[in-house]
């Protein structure tokens, strides 16, 4: 089964998740990238740490599989993303390379309700990053939300010195900012980091997760943000932060969630009370087990690929 995947160059949170878990059950050498995007392809000495976004992109075994010469392919992934840059004709072109019984499954990344720019031949799948109640979507529409690579899945370490750890650019939400302002102003005293700019080295901070017992997640480019997902593959236990009730499953025992920025501090001091006594190496787990089971990129490819009844390799 080839797939021609279809994204702009800059790619976004979405395709990258896509795209690494579609090179992770079909094989790298079946995913095809349409217009080459640099963030979806590990560059030979080239630093791909810095961003999250590539960090879930950069599969490792995709290297050289982007789009020369190849044609009849059995599914095309269309991200909304391409329209940034793209055109309906381009895409006309690239839907061209593909069978006439192909599949054609069609994702959008955004929040809210705004489709922007749909292509006007019939669409076997539709996902959305978020489903708003009520809102008459096109038929066949299915939620799919952001992930974590099975590579970010380690052992679990059970001694963690990082009590809270909270990061991340300040400018993407007000509440980021607002929360380096409160996670220190708690009665208890804690051992906590916190850093409000990208100054902390991706290779790096996955290290750093994997000592923390709490992160704290804002919300990113909406609800659903990468940094819940880096938080339950490394073993911590995310606290969510004004987020939307949109969460999914995390986890069967449920999350610590708190609506607005005030509430931290009160929540941190009950948290220490509650790692003073009880051993939560349980409940990490349990969230670390449930996340793997439910919510890799592969997981996320294997819900496209059955939309569509295609074969979906175990």
């Amino acid at each position: 089964m080839k797939i021609l995947f279809v994204t702009c160059k800059a790619a976004d949170y979405i395709s990258s998740v896509l795209w690494d878990g579609l090179c992770e059950v079909l094989g790298p050498q079946n995913v095809y990238d349409a217009i080459h995007s640099p963030q979806l392809h590990p560059v030979k000495g080239e630093d791909s740490n810095r961003d999250p976004n590539t960090a879930v992109g950069r599969h490792p075994g995709a290297i050289a599989n982007y789009l020369r010469d190849e044609n009849g392919f059995e599914i095309m992934v269309m991200n909304a993303a391409f329209f940034r840059e793209g055109s309906m004709g381009q895409a006309e072109r690239f839907r061209a390379l593909c069978r006439q019984d192909a599949a054609m499954i069609y994702v959008n990344g955004d929040d809210g309700t705004d489709w922007g720019v749909t292509p006007p031949w019939p669409i076997d799948a539709f996902f959305r990053r978020e489903m708003v109640p009520g809102f008459p979507y096109p038929g066949n529409t299915h939620p799919i939300t952001m992930a974590a690579p099975r590579r970010w899945f380690v052992e679990m370490p059970v001694e963690r010195d990082i009590d809270f750890l909270h990061a991340g650019w300040y400018m993407a939400h007000p509440a980021r900012w607002q929360i380096a302002q409160k996670m220190f102003s708690t009665q208890r005293r804690h051992h906590s980091l916190c850093a409000t700019q990208s100054i902390i080295p991706y290779s790096y901070w996955f290290s750093m997760l994997r000592r923390t017992k709490f992160c704290i997640c804002p919300p990113g480019a909406g609800s659903d943000c990468l940094r819940q997902w880096e938080a339950l593959a490394c073993g911590a236990i995310p606290i969510f932060v004004d987020h939307p009730d949109r969460l999914g499953d995390l986890h069967p025992q449920g999350t610590f969630t708190i609506k607005d920025v005030d509430e931290l501090p009160a929540l941190m001091d009950t948290l220490m009370d509650r790692v003073l006594g009880y051993d939560m190496t349980g409940d990490r787990r349990a969230m670390w087990e449930n996340a793997l089971a439910k919510h890799t990129t592969a997981a996320r490819a294997r819900q496209v690929l059955r939309s569509v009844n295609a074969y979906v390799p175990v």
